[in-house]
């Protein structure tokens, strides 16, 4: 699973169409509640992100999230992180791939 979308790079320049791939997941237990920390990995094109050395695209705005893991999902940790990119700025009009 992935998502594409166009993605804010160092220097100003857009990524059009990149291939966003969730690269790890960590549930943990908060204070108050769990929380799913992840990172994020971005290239430019399925092609690239699965070939043998794939070159990632430093973008700053795509690199590390946290949101509140819900224990009572039928989604596992993955599948939550990639909902709850898609419920921000950056990842408006992301399109399931």
């Amino acid at each position: 699973m992935a998502l594409q979308v166009d993605v804010p790079a160092i220097g100003g320049i857009t990524v059009a169409d990149a291939y966003v791939r969730v690269s790890d997941a960590t549930v943990s237990k908060g204070a108050s509640e769990w929380r799913l920390s992840f990172g994020v990995a971005v290239y430019k094109d399925a092609t690239e992100a699965n070939s043998e050395r794939p070159q990632r695209i430093p973008a700053p705005d795509c690199d590390r999230f946290v949101c509140v893991y819900d224990l009572n999902s039928n989604d596992n940790a993955v599948a939550q992180a990639y909902a709850h990119l898609k419920t921000l700025a950056t990842f408006t009009g992301a399109v399931d791939v």
